[in-house]
């Protein structure tokens, strides 16, 4: 394994554990029809993790919701935590998907298949991909 893969990997570790220690504070991505400008949180104020939710915002990795909402104290998504290691690595490519619960008018969509192409996340063996 090369250098840089070896980083990139270590990266994507880290990154993997501090998201799994984060999803006690939620939802912090994009729902359907979320404005892509940025938006400041409303809600984070005060919050244990106001300064890294700020700093994520700040860098694009969350975009929130439409009201300015990041929804810290609630459980993340599959699709949520794949949109956020979307945009840290900047995955862009895309696979064919079919999961039964997946639709390409969902705003997850495009997230999933970038995922499921980088190869760091995969559906269950009952084709579905279970992102809520």
């Amino acid at each position: 394994m090369s250098s840089k893969n070896r980083v990139r990997r270590s990266t994507l570790i880290v990154l993997l554990c501090i998201c799994m220690n984060l999803m006690s504070f939620g939802q912090v991505f994009a729902a359907s029809g979320a404005s892509s400008t940025a938006v400041t949180a409303n809600d984070t104020s005060g919050h244990w993790a106001e300064s890294v939710l700020k700093e994520w915002q700040q860098q694009g990795y969350l975009t929130g919701y439409q009201d300015g909402s990041l929804l810290p104290d609630h459980s993340i998504t599959r699709a949520e935590f794949a949109a956020l290691i979307n945009k840290s690595f900047g995955y862009t490519s895309t696979t064919a998907i079919s999961y039964l619960d997946v639709k390409a008018s969902n705003w997850f969509y495009a997230d999933i298949a970038k995922a499921t192409a980088a190869g760091y996340i995969k559906g269950y063996p009952d084709q579905t991909f279970r992102p809520n």
